[in-house]
């Protein structure tokens, strides 16, 4: 016997009717003729109950002839009050399964050897991947944001954003006593758990040596520094940040690091930075001035590319993150 059905069982004994028709059942069966005699009940209320109890299971309608005779299961009676208890313990353990199965497809889809891809834009998926970041930290003990942000890394590049949540849903409190920097603790055990060790960071997203770092930065001196408009584009919907510079070295990054860091001055762009991820946007040049075009030839280029850029995505504000067309001096 399933929950349901236990369930179902128990509503139907609910009614003081229906316990006075199963009492006069247990004597002899009976039509709805004399039921209603015997309770001294109107016809239609005792089928009406019938029905009731024999969707239950408790009774059972025999044709014969010209009536219907109701018999009492006998076996329905002998179930026992400890019986459905545990029936329904059956009915929790099921759902609890379902949940867990669930959970396992939600981390399948936005999680990889171990680190969170992005993170779920739905709430309700979201709390799951978040509930199996959680799981990282022990619970009773106090952490400092830097260590917040290193145990969160591990897993996923926008700390920042996960570090809120946490805060946000009530997973962590966020306490801050004296000037020093705030301490988190978790407020509850975690409902997941921990996540596979993360992969190996790979070769490229490992820090440079010292002396690789020397060698970037001279090849950056020494590169060709090109004028141009740039876009960050929201590859969900469309939308962009349009941008221009005479050094297209520096800006993409700057952007980047900013909504890594959740500190972009563009309000709507790290709000959807947050809920879709990383992942959901490219960082692009679009056309760059001719490299032998210098001073105010080349500023002139880049003024016309500016305006050629902002006819083609008019209307500007709906297709653009950008609050003016001023996008040479990061008019947000």
């Amino acid at each position: 016997m399933t929950a349901e059905t236990s369930a179902h069982l128990l509503k139907a004994l609910a009614d003081p009717t229906r316990l006075r028709i199963l009492r006069a059942l247990q004597a002899a069966p009976c039509y709805v003729e004399q039921l209603a005699t015997a309770l001294d009940l109107g016809a239609p209320t005792i089928s009406h109950h019938l029905k009731k109890l024999e969707a239950a299971g408790l009774v059972r309608g025999v044709r014969e002839q010209y009536y219907t005779v109701y018999h009492l299961r006998g076996d329905a009676l002998e179930t026992r009050l400890r019986e459905l208890v545990d029936d329904a313990d059956d009915g929790r353990h099921a759902e609890e399964l379902r949940l867990a199965d669930y959970h396992r497809k939600i981390l399948k889809a936005f999680v990889s050897d171990g680190r969170v891809e992005r993170l779920p834009a739905q709430q309700k998926k979201r709390l799951v991947v978040l509930e199996a970041l959680a799981a990282d930290f022990e619970t009773g003990r106090d952490y400092a944001e830097p260590e917040v942000n290193a145990i969160i890394a591990r897993r996923h590049a926008d700390f920042c954003g996960v570090r809120r949540d946490f805060v946000d849903f009530r997973m962590m409190t966020r306490e801050q006593i004296t000037d020093a920097a705030p301490s988190y603790r978790l407020t509850r055990e975690p409902a997941m758990d921990r996540l596979p060790p993360p992969a190996e960071t790979p070769r490229s997203e490992q820090p440079l040596s010292r002396d690789e770092r020397k060698a970037k930065v001279q090849l950056y001196k020494q590169s060709n520094k090109r004028a141009g408009v740039y876009a960050v584009r929201n590859e969900r919907t469309g939308r962009v940040l349009l941008g221009s510079a005479r050094n297209l070295h520096g800006p993409l990054n700057r952007h980047r690091a900013q909504l890594d860091f959740g500190s972009h001055p563009n309000k709507a762009l790290q709000k959807d930075w947050r809920e879709l991820g990383a992942d959901a946007f490219a960082f692009e040049i679009l056309e760059t001035v001719d490299a032998k075009l210098e001073g105010l030839e080349r500023d002139a280029a880049l003024k016309a590319l500016e305006q050629a850029w902002i006819a083609r995505l008019q209307p500007f504000g709906e297709r653009c993150y950008n609050a003016s067309e001023d996008i040479r001096h990061r008019a947000f």
